[in-house]
């Protein structure tokens, strides 16, 4: 772990974002991961595909290194100036609310053992998420504090209920609905309040009520 690529003082602030303490050691554990998928498009199921994910590791295993721990360094500085709007914002009359949102989406995007949660398939996005809210309190200063709210509003019975569930049911997620439901909402995050943002996944208000539901009815 000593050599992945992530510069020295972003190497102490990782384990300082969320609950659990995170390290460069998962981060090479989600680096592992993403070779395995990407050279057999699922985890390997005999001792060929193995030897073959192993080969793809060695051949590409430093470049995805290089491409994570670049996307790490820029959430990692990203979310310093995030903390600080949200505990400078939070008692502000105007914008405590959007400080408590901001906030919450946070501790929802770094919670328990979050890098390896997140994994291959989102973990590369954190970036992404994080510049979006960064654009998002950028956007305060050129536009009417109510388009904010308004588009809060417009997430947040779905955000919540999200939530109540997550809350409810725990780790019982056979299908993977309620986990697929929490990135479809980050993804609707993002495009909602930067509208900019190259999307990662295409996502409406329709889709995310339909799996809302679907989550709902197996509660």
């Amino acid at each position: 772990t000593k050599n992945f690529p992530l510069p020295v003082m972003s190497r102490l602030l990782l384990p300082m974002m969320g609950e659990a303490k995170a390290s460069v050691t998962s981060l090479v554990r989600v680096v592992i991961e993403t070779c395995l998928l990407k050279s057999t498009k699922h985890y390997p199921r005999s001792a060929d595909e193995l030897e073959n994910a192993g080969e793809f590791f060695r051949a590409n295993g430093y470049s995805e290194a290089e491409t994570l721990g670049e996307v790490m360094h820029h959430a990692i500085e990203k979310h310093r100036l995030l903390t600080d709007w949200i505990e400078q914002n939070k008692p502000n009359d105007h914008l405590g609310e959007i400080a408590d949102d901001l906030e919450d989406q946070l501790v929802q995007l770094l919670k328990g053992d979050w890098v390896w949660e997140a994994g291959s398939q989102w973990l590369f996005y954190y970036d992404r998420y994080f510049s979006a809210m960064l654009d998002r309190i950028d956007r305060l200063e050129g536009t009417p504090i109510t388009k904010d709210l308004d588009k809060l509003d417009l997430i947040a019975p779905y955000w919540d209920g999200w939530k109540a569930l997550v809350n409810t049911k725990g780790n019982k997620d056979e299908k993977g609905e309620l986990t697929r439901l929490g990135w479809w909402l980050q993804e609707w995050r993002a495009s909602l309040f930067s509208p900019t943002s190259k999307a990662v996944i295409k996502v409406s208000e329709k889709k995310i009520n339909e799996l809302l539901v679907s989550c709902e009815s197996r509660a």
